[in-house]
């Protein structure tokens, strides 16, 4: 046997399990230090951490992992975590944290959903840009160019403010603001030539915390299946199931705000002007800043407005997204996200963060897939006990009702401790998964109907996603 061949398996004093000792594993230093000792609290399981061991030194099979949380994962492990009873992985989910993917979700999600404001939006190749910004400049609102598509927004501003993003990137890197005296991409700006980007309308008028700093909610949302059903036989003779998928959302957040004063971007003259620490809030740009507060627990709650609004952008991103996540492994898989919204100043704006709900619209700017679980050194204690809630009441969510038995909780319920279901109207059949084996090729096929999509989408010339 090739040692190359790896399993994972528990320790070996631990091959006669109880029925309350259940096997986990968990990838990624920031994740094992704050799941773990949660896990630890439920004095009702035993919980035995999984480990990687050569498979050339052990006759025994392979154990079956109960619950993984996977940050990363090796090829060799791949298929002992797919097959995991719990795992937070949802297959294709790719769709949503990639830029680019993105944009065409919002595509979807406008033309299905005229309350949802969407920003205008390019996907361009780097080679590209320039080309679309010359055209941009000169008025032209479509783009006779198949190397990539055109977003039109019905929102009209003369000032011609733009921001550019890398579409793989995170944490704010490859992000750059493009004012309107910025006639040209700066030689600054170091474009890898076969990348997507997406070039995005800059709101120039965000609403202000304090009436100082520009600012945007990270926000917390599940995706999970529920509602599990047998559907009959599939031709090679074995159970067919499905269930529902399930959106929720976590009442409680973080703000995020720029570390230097927020002034209106016209007293900007070109890119080099644009003060990085004043426009964007990315908690990695800004947390090295002197004077920087880290994360700003809110409780939306508090803001029924505002929570409103992200709960019916999340319930629109998944009605549009479903069909391309046609296929999953099984109902005990889900997947954790991070949300970035961005609220729009109101005529009149608040002057502290009890009043956030006067805002004009709010935008879902992006959304991560496994957001980070390590606090801020700022705000360390109570970004501490935010996670620790949050992920408390996933577990009891979402893992611990699955591999006690008794299925997905709540199926008949909306809220569990901070988390919120999240109500999808006039339920169609895309909103129900087939559960697929591990490798079947049923999963593969969520790969295929997306790019089938981005292929129609890369043939049409013009894409309206907004036309009021």
């Amino acid at each position: 046997m090739s040692t190359r061949e790896n399993s994972i398996r528990p320790s070996s004093s631990c091959q006669q399990l109880h029925p309350t000792h259940l096997i986990y594993r968990i990838t990624g230093a920031a994740a094992q230090a704050r799941i773990v000792p949660l896990l630890q609290e439920r004095a009702e399981v035993h919980w035995i951490a999984g480990r990687c061991q050569n498979a050339c030194n052990q006759a025994d099979p392979p154990v079956p992992l109960d619950f993984v949380w996977e940050t990363h994962v090796a090829r060799r492990d791949k298929p002992l975590h797919d097959c995991a009873r719990v795992l937070n992985r949802l297959s294709n989910t790719v769709i949503l944290e990639n830029k680019a993917y993105f944009s065409h979700i919002l595509a979807l999600v406008s033309s299905q959903n005229q309350d949802i404001p969407v920003l205008e939006t390019a996907v361009v190749r780097a080679m590209d840009a320039q080309a679309w910004l010359d055209a941009r400049r000169r008025q032209l609102r479509t783009v006779q160019n198949a190397n990539y598509t055109v977003f039109t927004d019905c929102t009209e501003d003369a000032e011609e403010w733009w921001i550019l993003k890398a579409a793989g990137a995170n944490g704010g890197g490859d992000v750059h603001v493009l004012p309107p005296a910025c006639t040209h991409v700066p030689a600054c700006i170091a474009l890898r030539p076969l990348d997507s980007y997406v070039v995005q309308r800059y709101i120039t008028r965000p609403l202000l915390l304090e009436k100082k700093y520009k600012f945007h909610y990270r926000v917390y949302a599940l995706l999970r299946m529920t509602g599990v059903e047998e559907t009959g036989r599939t031709s090679v003779d074995r159970e067919a199931r499905r269930a529902r998928f399930q959106p929720w959302i976590y009442q409680h957040g973080f703000i995020l705000r720029a570390s230097e004063r927020y002034h209106h971007a016209t007293k900007c003259g070109s890119a080099n002007e644009i003060d990085a620490a004043a426009h964007l809030t990315n908690l990695s740009l800004n947390k090295h800043c002197p004077g920087y507060p880290g994360q700003l627990p809110i409780d939306l709650a508090r803001a029924p407005r505002t929570f409103g609004c992200m709960k019916a952008h999340w319930a629109a991103v998944v009605r549009a997204a479903a069909p391309f996540l046609r296929a999953q492994a099984s109902s005990g898989h889900f997947e954790l996200f991070g949300l970035d919204y961005l609220p729009v100043e109101a005529a009149c704006a608040p002057e502290d963060m009890m009043h956030l709900d006067k805002f004009d619209s709010m935008y879902l700017m992006e959304i991560n897939r496994l957001p980070g679980l390590q606090s801020s050194r700022q705000n360390s204690a109570d970004e501490d006990e935010l996670y620790d809630c949050m992920i408390r009441e996933l577990l009891d969510l979402c893992v611990m009702p699955f591999l006690s038995g008794t299925g997905a909780k709540n199926d008949h319920e909306s809220k569990q401790g901070g988390w919120s279901e999240v109500v999808i109207k006039d339920v169609d059949e895309n909103m129900f998964v087939d559960l697929a084996s591990p490798g079947d090729k049923e999963i593969h096929h969520n790969v295929l109907r997306w790019a089938m999509h981005m292929r129609a989408c890369r043939n049409s010339v013009k894409t309206a996603i907004c036309e009021k």
